[in-house]
């Protein structure tokens, strides 16, 4: 049955976010949080390096190719990446995208809210994809089998205005607090070095006082002496 040609329900999963729809097979997440989903009368071949819905637990591959490449799914759109030859499909409302530099592939309702660099997929036809692949024997980069976080790109993470104006104002606020505090330090300073200076200048001046004080003190007692005598 594998060089045979399959005809629906049997052909490429559906990717869709998150978990498949009520009825369908779950063939594992391809990527991130992107499911291949299959009709459920199918089978997900463990040995198929692409996302496909088969009669059995065979691979059923080589029967997806020319002209008989088609979505397991009637209703769905078929999508074809050039650099990594791979086949996936959408549901008639979701769009299909490729991560640029990965090869990684999904589908989206809107492929701007998905946080990597993505690029859209056009949706192929079976006679387009006849004369743009007429065998699968490349190992696509983005195979059935889960992958782990250290297999994904890196989302895109670059700040927004709101954000940038948010950074550049608390950075003036945290330069502001910063001198406040250096100019407060050396006023303070200051102020106690000159109470320091005083304490000091007038412990300097005591001594001379306190001179005076006794000699007026003694001239007293011997004045009072010469008048007593």
């Amino acid at each position: 049955m594998a060089n045979d040609a399959l005809d629906f329900p049997y052909g490429y999963a559906v990717r869709r976010n998150g978990s498949c729809s009520s009825g369908e097979v779950d063939c594992g997440s391809t990527w991130n949080n992107q499911h291949a989903c299959c009709p459920g009368s199918t089978f997900c071949p463990l040995s198929s390096k692409t996302s496909v819905c088969c009669p059995s637990k065979d691979d059923c591959t080589n029967s997806l190719v020319g002209p008989n490449t088609h979505c397991g799914d009637s209703t769905a759109s078929l999508f074809y990446v050039t650099s990594s030859r791979n086949f996936f499909c959408c549901s008639n409302d979701t769009s299909g995208y490729a991560v640029t530099g990965y090869g990684y592939v999904g589908c989206a309702n809107d492929i701007s809210d998905v946080p990597y660099d993505v690029k859209p997929v056009t949706v192929v036809s079976s006679a387009s994809a006849s004369s743009a692949i007429t065998s699968i024997t490349a190992t696509p980069t983005d195979a059935s089998s889960p992958k782990t976080t250290t297999d994904l790109p890196t989302p895109n993470t670059s700040p927004t205005a709101t954000e940038k104006s948010v950074a550049n104002t608390s950075a003036h606020t945290n330069t502001g607090a910063i001198a406040g505090g250096v100019v407060g330090g050396v006023v303070g300073a200051a102020i106690l070095l000159v109470l320091v200076w005083f304490l000091l200048r007038r412990r300097k001046k005591s001594p001379p006082n306190e001179k005076k004080e006794t000699q007026i003190d003694d001239a007293s007692q011997q004045l009072a002496q010469a008048h007593f005598f």
